[in-house]
């Protein structure tokens, strides 16, 4: 990677609170940053030293922004897969690299990774549409999730009876077998270009069980050091 000089520029696809909090330590590194994001006035524009509105889904556009920066990161997985293919072929770097985000971008993907992988997961089964779930309700309680598009509580739903079966998405996605879960913790583990390897404290996720959504976080977690 090119050392950080004056006019070294950052690119963040993506203008959302996490986009926004990475802004917020790019100073201390003298970057320049250019933020890609769909809307008029996400969290990041007024902090970026260049916002530029655009669809993430489309190629022409995010390779296009890509050609103006140094290396490029994402805030948002949800974007132009092949655009970034294209990018790396011609030299831009990218992290994480296009390889990673097309896996972690479709929830199938990922949980057929894990398979592949020997990394413990729920029990799933890969759905087509609303009739093929439908045509699993013997594998209720479980959640639907849409495969792509996803994010937060959005694109999941709880499907605990047959009764159900209306909330259940006509899109793509997978059937996850509802769990017993005591606590969900969430750890960040960075990886740099030389290798080395920095873990974060884990922390705590609170949900509110209606609607999926993290309510408040507990940082550090209450868990004892040994877990």
């Amino acid at each position: 990677m090119k050392a950080f000089y004056r006019n070294f520029k950052l690119g963040i696809i993506g203008g959302g609170q996490l986009g926004r909090m990475l802004l917020q330590a790019c100073p201390n590194f003298n970057l320049y940053t250019r933020v890609l994001d769909p809307s008029k006035d996400g969290p990041c524009k007024g902090l970026a030293n260049e916002y530029v509105q655009g669809s993430l889904q489309d190629y022409a556009t995010v390779y296009a922004f890509g050609k103006q920066v140094d290396l490029l990161t994402i805030e948002i997985e949800n974007v132009n897969i092949d655009a970034l293919y294209q990018l790396e072929s011609e030299g831009v770097e990218i992290y994480p690299q296009p390889r990673v985000i097309e896996i972690i971008q479709d929830k199938r993907t990922q949980k057929q990774f894990y398979l592949d992988q020997g990394v413990p997961t729920a029990e799933f089964i890969v759905v087509k549409n609303r009739e093929d779930v439908k045509a699993h309700t013997n594998f209720f309680p479980a959640f639907n999730k849409l495969g792509k598009g996803g994010y937060d509580g959005g694109g999941v739903v709880s499907l605990k009876t047959p009764k159900d079966i209306d909330k259940a998405f006509d899109d793509p996605g997978l059937l996850e077998k509802t769990v017993d879960v005591d606590t969900e913790i969430s750890v960040i583990a960075a990886r740099n270009s030389l290798g080395e390897i920095k873990t974060f404290p884990p922390v705590e996720c609170v949900f509110n069980p209606d609607y999926n959504l993290v309510d408040y976080l507990i940082a550090p977690s209450s868990l004892p050091k040994d877990i």
